[in-house]
Formats: structure tokens, sequence, C-alpha cells
């Protein structure tokens, strides 16, 4: 009986350890492209908005493929890879067909021009523009019994990204004070959460935006129509290199064939 125990007891800790690994593996699109250039691939787990020139922006299948999907201006995708093809660099999407909305389970997946994008306001443009402002230590927070925390994208967002549940001390860093001389801390990872900012103050506190809240200049969205042109003209020039691919090496083909022809009769 005792070995029995020791063996249940075994394999429960290994299977915690398993789900612990589990949530700190990067995650990875399903996607052909990726899965063929998988070590070339940049992780980049990051937010970004479509912000295109002409009011939106184009989707491929894969960086060298086809135009498949055209995506208005002012969405935001989660960018999980990002690939780089000279000085063009590529960044991998997932959505929803249907709404064209970020989604991962059953989504279709592209690849889009990332200088057609830009990046969300988040923790870590935060932290770039407040560098000088950050306190590099630690502190500890111990939420108050049955008080939800409340995890913010940064610092005067008023962007609530999660509640976080009492029961458990939260490691704080990187502190920073606001405005109204609240003080504020960083989470780097609590449970499967990363990179969300906690008011150290006021934890539990539904706070408005600050004077840190910073909104992208978006150039405003193409109407439907624009849309659907764009990607007819960017499916057909696709189509068009391909035939004229093909083209060129049935040409080739007969050049060679030819010179072999007659260099047989010469002999």
């Amino acid at each position: 009986m005792k070995i029995r125990r020791i063996l249940v007891l075994f394999m429960m800790f290994a299977l915690a350890l398993s789900f612990a690994a589990f949530a700190d593996v990067a995650y990875e699109p399903r996607d052909n492209f990726y899965d063929k250039h998988r070590s070339e691939c940049e992780y980049e787990n990051r937010t970004w908005i479509t912000n295109g020139a002409e009011g939106y922006v184009v989707g491929y299948s894969s960086p060298t493929g086809s135009a498949s999907e055209v995506f208005p201006n002012g969405r935001e995708y989660y960018v999980s890879y990002t690939w780089l093809d000279g000085e063009a660099l590529w960044g991998c999407i997932e959505y929803d067909p249907a709404s064209l909305e970020s989604a991962w389970r059953d989504a279709e997946s592209a690849w889009v021009d990332m200088s057609a994008m830009v990046p969300r306001y988040d923790s870590r443009a935060f932290m770039e523009e407040h560098a000088d402002e950050l306190l590099d230590e630690e502190r500890i927070l111990v939420p108050e019994p049955d008080a939800e925390v409340q995890a913010y994208l940064y610092p005067g967002s008023g962007i609530v990204v999660t509640a976080l549940p009492s029961g458990s001390d939260i490691r704080l860093g990187n502190i920073y004070t606001d405005a109204e001389g609240r003080e504020w801390g960083r989470i780097g990872y609590h449970y499967g959460i990363r990179d969300v900012w906690v008011c150290i103050d006021d934890a539990s506190a539904a706070l408005p935006a600050g004077d840190e809240f910073t909104e992208r200049e978006i150039i405003p969205a193409a109407d439907d129509s624009a849309m659907k042109k764009a990607l007819n003209e960017s499916s057909g020039l696709s189509a068009n290199v391909l035939v004229g691919a093909v083209g060129a090496v049935v040409i080739a083909g007969a050049i060679i064939a030819y010179i072999i022809i007659r260099k047989r009769r010469a002999e």
C-alpha cells in the first residue's frame, strides 16, 4: 500500500510539473510556412494594429504566397512570429474568416507586411517611454481577503487586462509613481499572467485612464468595395506572377531542348 501511495504521489507531482512546463511554452501558430521556416522565425508575442497607407492591409498565405484576405485599418491582431525577407519584415496573424477579428481557435493564418502595422501601446512601449521614471526594485503585494486585484495594460491606461483572485501574494517589480502619486508595480509572471501592472496603493479599484494613456494615430479604414478591389488585384498579380514563372520555365526548357537537338545533329 505504501508503494502504491508513493507511486500515485509521484505521478501527481510529475503531472503538475508537465502542466507548469506547458504553461510556459511559447505559442506556435498552425501555419504551413511557419512549420517549414520555424528556425528562421522570431518570437514576437505582441499585439499590432493594421495601419496601411490605403486604409487596409493585405494578408498573404505566406510571405512568398498569394493574397488571401484584406484587413481594414484599426483592427488589433496578435502577431506570434515574424520572418525577415531581406529588408521586408513579415508577421503571422490568425483571424476569424467570418468577422476578420483576431482569433486562435479554428482560425485562419495570414502573413502581413509589418511596415503596414503599428504596435499597440502596451507595457513594453510604456517601459521604453518611461525608462527614467522606473525604480528597479521589487515589492510583494498581499491582496485583501475576498478582493480581486485589477491588472492593467500599463499604469494610467484605464485598460483592465484581467482580474486576479485573492489568495496568494504577488511579486511586483519596475515600480512607477503616476501623476496622482500612486505607486504601480509590474507583474512579470503570475500563474500564466504576464507583463501587466497593478496599482499598489489601490489594487482592487477600477481606475480611469490617466495622463499616461496613449492612443495610436490610425489612418481611417477603407470601405468594403476598395478592400475587395485590392484583394482581387493582389490575387490577380500573384496569379500573373505564377503564370509568368511557369511560362519562363517552359521557354527555358524549349531552348535547352533545341540546343541539344542541334548539337546531336551536328555530331
